[in-house]
């Protein structure tokens, strides 16, 4: 019974890396450019992200 059960929740697991990838990316590309324009750093923004 833990097979079907397994197979139930893997394409949840896939949608929810795949959601986190597309986020981490939307967030680095709008979010970057306007910490280079107030002179942040991008390192510093990506070990502070949470």
């Amino acid at each position: 019974m833990q097979t079907p059960t397994l197979f139930m929740f893997l394409p949840l697991l896939i949608l929810q890396a795949v959601n986190l990838l597309t986020n981490t990316a939307l967030y680095l590309h709008f979010i970057t450019p306007s910490a280079r324009l107030t002179h942040a750093d991008p390192e510093d923004l990506l070990c502070r992200g949470d």
